[in-house]
């Protein structure tokens, strides 16, 4: 947190009071942490409604910083996730289908300018399941990769709650049954 003050001249009759008095025209100073860093320095203002407007753009941007410090993106996390997988030694065949959802992720975030893990809701989730061409069986299949890399991220803390949860899959039974004919189920 920044405290503004003013650091009375040896000129200035209020000097006795300390940082205490500000109706003067000694210059404004600064002292606090920002950024994990000690400050202080002269802001080189007079206007005491102008500092404190200054410090509190100074301390939003810091936040701002901090916060997208924090977010971690889209790609490290299934780098991790991937990383974590292949120390469980998960076997080839499901590390690649890993890689391969990934892969369509990226596509999908890069087309819909997505970057954070944070930015994947419900709603940009059900976007992504609905790019997928795959029939019902391997489309659940994707589903639950999806929902394992989610519930990764939410057990590290990297997001609030699994979106993934909330999305269906197709009906493989409704599926596979819709192309089947009448007559195939009748009995004779």
């Amino acid at each position: 947190m920044l405290t503004i003050y003013r650091r009375h001249r040896r000129s200035c009759k209020q000097r006795a009071k300390e940082r205490k008095h500000r109706h003067c025209l000694c210059p404004i100073w600064v002292d606090g942490a920002l950024g994990g860093k000690e400050l202080r320095e002269s802001l080189k203002l007079g206007d005491w409604q102008r500092a404190q407007e200054m410090i509190r753009e100074w301390e939003a941007e810091d936040r701002r910083t901090r916060e997208q410090e924090q977010q971690i993106t889209i790609k490290d996390a299934h780098g991790k996730f991937i990383a974590d997988a292949e120390a469980r030694k998960l076997n080839d065949s499901t590390l690649y289908k890993y890689r391969l959802l990934f892969r369509q992720l990226d596509g999908f975030a890069e087309t819909y300018k997505l970057q954070f893990l944070t930015q994947l809701d419900l709603d940009t989730l059900a976007t992504f399941r609905a790019t997928w061409k795959e029939g019902p069986r391997t489309t659940l299949k994707k589903l639950e990769r999806l929902r394992a890399f989610m519930r990764f991220a939410e057990k590290r803390k990297r997001i609030d709650d699994n979106p993934a949860t909330e999305l269906k899959a197709k009906q493989a039974h409704n599926a596979i049954h819709a192309g089947r004919d009448d007559s195939d189920s009748r009995c004779a």
